[in-house]
């Protein structure tokens, strides 16, 4: 999978200290038509040798499972909202990170909104809240967070 192009995967945030992306995403072709999928970045697949994406997993030159694409797709409750994930095996991940000395970190946005088809609340006015937290896992894989962004947004 290598052949896959990127842009934008690298970026140098302090006298050569470098953030990686770790996920890409991509078109794909299917029965149905052009889809969008999300895929482990270059710098992923080179680090854990994946070399092939066939339905759904992930795997390498050996034929060796080294993760998989999950999707859950909820039309019936909130129109037709969608997430898509990347599982990959935990300790070849870490393992691999850790023999080149790289640490794995992601940012988080949380959006919290009132239910607009829930009638028995409409007396309380319409808050919104938008929060955004780093998380990274200390040197014992404990997760550790810091909320960076914290506000609110009404209808009033």
């Amino acid at each position: 999978m290598n052949w896959i192009g990127e842009t934008n995967n690298k970026f140098e945030f302090y006298e050569n200290k470098f953030i990686y992306n770790c996920l890409a995403r991509v078109m794909t072709n299917n029965v149905d038509g052009e889809k969008e999928i999300i895929i482990p970045s270059k710098k992923i697949r080179e680090l854990l040798e994946i070399s092939e994406l066939d339905n759904n997993k992930y795997l390498n030159d050996d034929n060796e499972i080294i993760g998989f694409n999950h999707e859950v797709k909820t039309k019936q409750f909130s129109y037709g909202d969608r997430q898509e994930l990347v599982v990959l095996n935990k300790k070849k991940l870490f393992d691999t990170l850790k023999s080149n000395n790289l640490k794995l970190f992601w940012l988080a946005s949380y959006f919290i909104k009132k239910n607009p088809l829930n009638d028995e609340i409409k007396k309380v006015k319409h808050i919104q809240k938008f929060r955004r937290y780093i998380i990274w896992l200390d040197d014992n894989y404990e997760l550790q967070s810091l909320k960076y962004f914290d506000n609110t947004f009404s209808n009033e």
